[in-house]
């Protein structure tokens, strides 16, 4: 928008707010390539993206290293030995 150049909004009955006694009204902003003008969000989800991105590699490294085999049923807590507790007296 430029200054000193007029708009004519005219609202529609498309969703009538007289019967709750309320009011239309149009919200004008400003946006970034981040999002609107809180900048926190858009470096949150960047960072975020980021992280997991780096993760994604190395869990995929490690992957092609050393994989897991599929189906593994020693992984499972439960085909474990027991732990020998010996008490101390």
């Amino acid at each position: 928008m430029h200054t000193n150049h007029t708009w004519l909004l005219s609202p529609s009955l498309d969703f009538p707010v007289q019967n709750w006694k309320g009011k239309k009204s149009f919200h004008f902003t400003t946006t970034s390539w981040l999002g609107g003008a809180n900048h926190f969000l858009g470096w949150a989800f960047i960072i975020l993206g980021a992280f997991q991105a780096i993760f994604g590699v190395l869990f995929l490294i490690k992957q092609i290293v050393r994989p897991r085999k599929l189906g593994d049923p020693s992984y499972l807590v439960w085909n474990r030995p027991p732990e020998r507790h010996h008490d101390k007296d």
